[in-house]
C-alpha cells in the first residue's frame, strides 16, 4: 500500500475541505458508526458487526495473523461490491457538478477513515486508486482516523479531559472555566434564553438567517428540551457521542465572528448529553439574554409551536402528549396530571398550556439562579443543586411584544398574540452590542 501515507491528511485538514458534496467515508461497522461519526460522513463498512466481532476476538485470544486472514476471507468477496457503490456515489457527484455549470476534469477526491486510520480505511484507499480508472479518484486518508475526530471534538471545549471534569460535579462553575479559558480559542457566548414560549429558538433561527453564528442544541438533539421536547419529531435523538459530533462541527466556522448565540439549556437535551465542557462554558457565559413576554404571548406561541390542526387530528401526537403528562407526575402530584389530562382529551390546549406554565416558570427561574419573589426556595423543585447557582455573565432583560405592539404604526395582525420576531431579533442584537461596547472582554465583565 506504498503511496497511501503520503495520502494522509489531519483532521483539521478535513473539516476545512468539507463542503457540501465531498465524499467522506466511514469504513467502520455500522453500531461504531451508530454510536458517533464525522458529521457528513457515509457509512460503507468493510466489516459487518458480526464479523467483526469474531474477528476482534480471534486476535484477542489467538494472534494477529489469524485475525487478518479471517479479514482477507471476509473481505475478497465484496471488494467489487465497494467499488460499484462508491462509483456510484462520484457519478451522482459529477452530475450535480455539471448541473451547476462546473466543467472540472480533476480527479474526484475522497476521504476516508477508520478507528485510528489503520488498515480498513488503507485497504479501501488503496484498492480504489487501482480499480478505478487511472485518474479519476484522488483518495485521502484521515491521520489516527474517527479517533483523532473525537480529540478534536473535545477540544473543541477544553483541554480538560472527562476525569477531570467529573472530580467534583458540585465544584463552582468559574473554578473550571478560569481553568480551561486560557488554553481555548473561539468568540464569546451569548445564551438565549427566557421562559417557556418567549420565543427562544424563533430568535436563534432569525440570528442564524441574519448570518450569526449560532449553536442549535435542540436541532442538533431533535428535541426541544422539555418532557415534551420529543413529541412531533419523526426521527430518534443521535448518541450523545454524535451530538457533540455535530455541535463541534458547528462550532468551527470559516469566518471568526465575536459572538456565538446558544439557547439557554440544562446538561441534557432528552436523552443527549451536553459535553461537560460545553455546558460549562454555557453556564459562565459574559452574556445572558432573558426574553421576557407577557403571559398570553407565550401561551399563543406555545399553541403555534406545539398545536397544528394537522397534529389535533393524528391520534399519534395525541398519545405522546399524554405520555409525556404521565411522566411528570411526580413533580405535578395527581390532582393536576389529572386536569392536565382532561384539557387534552378536551382538546382545550389553551388551559392546558396554562396548567403547565407555572411548573416550568419555576424551572427556569431555578435554572437561570434567580430567587422567587414569594421567597420559596427554588431548590425543592430538582435536586439539580448545580442548576440553581447564580451566572458568572451579566444578564440582560429584552421585552418580547406581539406583532403591531409599541411600533410607530399599529398594524392589523391577522394573528393576535404572534411575538414580533423581527424586532426581538433586532432588539437581542442592541443588547449585545450594548454590552460589547462597554466591555472589552468577558474576564473583564464578570470581574
Amino acid at each position: 500500500m506504498n503511496g497511501i501515507k503520503d495520502a494522509e491528511i489531519g483532521v483539521e485538514t478535513l473539516i476545512r475541505e468539507l463542503r457540501a458534496g465531498t465524499i467522506l467515508i466511514d469504513v467502520r461497522s455500522p453500531s461504531e458508526y451508530a454510536k458517533g461519526h464525522v458529521p457528513g460522513a457515509a457509512n460503507l463498512p468493510l466489516f459487518d458487526d458480526k464479523q467483526r466481532g469474531k474477528m476482534l476476538t480471534v486476535f484477542a485470544k489467538q494472534n494477529h495473523e489469524l485475525a487478518l486472514a479471517m479479514a482477507r476471507r471476509a473481505l475478497r468477496p465484496e471488494l467489487q461490491h465497494f467499488l460499484t457503490r462508491m462509483m456510484g456515489m462520484v457519478r451522482s457527484r459529477r452530475r450535480v457538478e455539471y448541473s451547476r455549470g462546473s466543467t472540472s476534469k480533476m480527479p474526484f477526491v475522497i476521504y476516508l477513515y477508520c478507528w485510528r486510520g489503520g488498515m480498513r480505511s488503507r485497504t479501501l484507499a488503496w484498492f480504489l486508486m487501482h480499480s478505478a480508472r487511472p485518474g479519476l479518484l484522488d483518495c485521502h486518508v484521515i491521520r489516527n482516523g474517527y479517533k483523532a475526530f473525537k480529540h478534536f471534538v473535545s477540544s473543541r471545549w477544553s483541554t480538560l479531559t472527562q476525569e477531570e471534569l467529573k472530580v467534583d460535579s458540585a465544584a463552582e462553575a468559574s473554578s473550571v472555566f478560569r481553568r480551561m479559558e486560557p488554553c481555548i480559542e473561539g468568540p464569546w457566548i451569548c445564551i438565549i434564553g427566557g421562559r417557556t414560549g418567549v420565543g427562544k429558538t424563533r430568535v436563534l433561527h432569525a440570528l442564524r438567517d441574519a448570518g450569526e453564528r449560532v449553536i442549535d442544541l435542540e436541532g442538533a438533539a431533535r428535541h426541544r428540551g422539555s418532557a415534551f421536547g420529543w413529541v412531533g419529531h419523526s426521527s430518534t435523538q443521535p448518541s450523545s457521542e454524535h451530538f457533540s459530533n455535530l455541535l463541534a462541527i458547528q462550532w468551527v466556522s470559516q469566518f471568526t465572528p465575536k459572538w456565538v448565540f446558544i439557547e439557554d439549556e440544562g446538561p441534557n437535551v432528552g436523552k443527549c448529553s451536553v459535553h461537560p465542557a460545553l455546558f460549562q462554558r454555557m453556564r459562565c457565559a459574559p452574556l445572558v439574554i432573558n426574553i421576557v413576554a407577557e403571559k398570553q404571548a407565550r401561551l399563543h406561541v406555545l399553541l403555534e409551536d406545539y398545536v397544528t390542526d394537522m397534529r389535533d387530528a393524528d391520534n399519534t401526537w395525541s398519545r405522546a402528549m399524554l405520555e409525556s403528562v404521565g411522566k411528570l407526575h411526580r413533580r405535578l402530584g395527581r390532582d393536576q396530571t389529572e386536569a392536565l389530562q382532561l384539557f387534552l382529551h378536551a382538546r382545550n390546549y389553551m388551559a392546558f398550556a396554562d396548567g403547565l406554565l407555572q411548573y416550568y416558570d419555576d424551572m427556569y427561574d431555578m435554572h437561570l439562579g434567580k430567587s422567587r419573589a414569594d421567597g420559596r426556595d427554588l431548590r425543592s423543585i430538582s435536586a439539580d443543586v448545580e442548576a440553581v447557582r447564580r451566572r458568572e455573565g451579566e444578564i440582560k432583560e429584552v421585552h418580547a411584544f406581539p406583532v403591531g405592539r409599541h411600533s410607530e404604526k399599529l398594524v392589523t395582525n391577522p394573528h393576535p398574540g404572534s411575538l414580533d420576531i423581527h424586532r426581538l431579533t433586532q432588539d437581542v442584537l442592541t443588547a449585545v452590542l450594548d454590552f460589547a461596547t462597554n466591555s472589552t472582554s468577558p474576564r473583564e465583565a464578570k470581574s
